[in-house]
């Protein structure tokens, strides 16, 4: 991460390395804070990320090693490893991880993304396309119907891919992947039937997407920059940014 902490370490590991931690969620509608605060308060966001992905783990083996029973959605567990891991995640662990994901460090990444894109100034997503034009992206229509269309989908992952590719949109800042990562982990939490497995994945992929928005904090943040008349634009909140 920004100061050197893995991702891949342990949760408790990594939380005696990172010691006291200045709260980001102070800085809404406040000042610029140093940069060393908000990279401290960006590690913090990495450990308890781990410690959901963790709790994912270890829910994703009790599933494959629990004996058919009924969880609190009326679902099952299942005696077969091949069957368990379709097992859908009880909604009490659903409800307990989506807190989490809003509150203390996690619950304050946006706040803590715009204080160290600030820092980034002029820096952009590293998963950022060349072109603005999100109509490019759709498929180039063909024939006499096709030309009829708009838009021309031609299979069902394209509306999908139109609505977030404004994640990868040059003009939004390098934070806006991590962001949007988590809020797909969010949505999956709230959504009755999605398996350990499948929101590991979610979690996996915020995980990445936090390192590698880490990696260009530490290589590219101006930690000389003095703003005095920057105000955090960020709510307390992400749950309602963006789409």
């Amino acid at each position: 991460t920004a100061t050197g902490v893995s991702l891949a370490s342990p949760p408790r590991v990594l939380a005696a390395a990172l010691g006291s931690v200045r709260p980001a969620a102070e800085a809404v509608g406040g000042p610029l804070l140093p940069l060393a605060d908000y990279v401290a308060a960006l590690d913090a966001v990495a450990v308890e990320l781990a410690a959901v992905a963790s709790e994912l783990r270890d829910a994703l083996g009790d599933a494959t090693s629990s004996s058919a029973s009924a969880s609190d959605d009326g679902d099952f567990a299942y005696d077969d490893p091949e069957l368990a891991i379709a097992a859908p995640l009880a909604s009490s662990t659903r409800a307990a991880l989506k807190s989490r994901l809003h509150a203390n460090a996690l619950g304050a990444f946006w706040v803590t993304a715009r204080g160290l894109d600030r820092y980034l100034s002029s820096e952009r997503s590293p998963f950022a396309r060349d072109r603005e034009d999100l109509w490019k992206l759709l498929p180039e229509k063909t024939g006499p119907l096709g030309r009829a269309l708009q838009p021309d989908f031609n299979n069902p992952d394209d509306p999908l891919c139109l609505v977030y590719s404004c994640v990868n949109d040059p003009r939004a800042p390098p934070s806006i992947d991590v962001l949007y990562a988590l809020k797909l982990l969010d949505e999956g939490l709230a959504t009755k039937g999605v398996t350990a497995r499948g929101l590991l994945g979610n979690a996996t992929d915020a995980a990445e997407k936090l390192e590698t928005y880490a990696a260009l904090v530490k290589a590219n943040a101006d930690a000389d920059l003095i703003d005095t008349e920057w105000v955090n634009p960020a709510p307390k909140g992400w749950g309602r940014i963006g789409i």
